[in-house]
């Protein structure tokens, strides 16, 4: 992939492609992250979207995780013994054994576990692409909902559509999360003033992306002449918790 290509790419996949040796593993997992909370909705159970969220703010560590696999995907006591669950397992180990059916809320609930695991995954690139491809086909699977006595159309209007959509946002959050990977932007740590410190924390504790444009103003008051910082915090569109400017500001990777 090119930089022209990446800048443009309205669909993710050649956009994996191009991450390969670029970015960190705390950058997938806020990726996948944020493709997860676009169908978190999808999970009924309550205590289990809010495990998801002290998930996104505490280090998961592995027992953690193997409860709330148990949770959304239970294994019998005999299916953890002939199965060997334990500690000795992998994260990518333990998604390979969890059983679910592919249906919204269980794709959904698989996506989550999949970010989740990014954090301790031998492999975050492809455990984030994986969260991404269930959050995916949960919105699909919602837009399009299959029944088994129809004649399911995966070429029609609605599923086309469905997917265009998903691909379109994916392709957006990773241009927001990574920027531009061919040409990283560097970071003058004079432009991290207090103004714009506590303006970068409070956008993303809060989420508050609409204060992205005051944080232009703070960054250039502090000196900023970077065209695309300034650019990213001033253009419309949806923004995330790891967007590259924020982090930028804020020194983290």
């Amino acid at each position: 992939m090119t930089e022209a290509e990446w800048l443009t790419c309205s669909t993710p996949q050649p956009m994996w492609c191009g991450l390969e040796g670029r970015g960190t593993k705390r950058k997938f997992q806020m990726a996948a992250f944020a493709f997860c909370q676009r169908i978190l909705h999808l999970v009924k159970d309550q205590s289990l979207r809010q495990g998801f969220d002290q998930a996104i703010v505490a280090k998961t560590d592995w027992h953690t995780f193997h409860q709330l696999q148990q949770r959304m995907f239970p294994l019998t006591t005999e299916e953890s013994a002939v199965l060997g669950v334990s500690a000795t397992r992998s994260a990518d180990e333990l998604l390979g054994i969890s059983v679910h059916c592919h249906e919204p809320s269980g794709d959904a609930k698989f996506a989550l576990l999949q970010a989740i695991a990014v954090s301790f995954s031998a492999q975050p690139r492809l455990m984030a692409r994986n969260a991404a491809d269930y959050a995916a086909s949960a919105a699909i699977g919602t837009a399009c909902p299959f029944r088994p006595d129809d004649d399911f159309d995966w070429a029609g209007s609605n599923m086309v559509a469905a997917r265009l959509r998903e691909d379109f946002a994916q392709s957006a959050i990773l241009r927001d999360i990574f920027g531009n990977p061919f040409r990283p932007v560097v970071c003058d740590p004079a432009w991290r003033t207090a103004t714009v410190v506590s303006l970068a924390i409070a956008i993303y504790d809060e989420r508050a992306f609409d204060r992205l444009p005051i944080l232009a103003d703070a960054l250039e008051d502090a000196g900023c002449t970077n065209a695309d910082m300034l650019k990213h915090c001033r253009a419309p569109g949806e923004h995330v918790r790891g967007c590259w400017c924020v982090d930028l500001c804020l020194g983290r990777k």
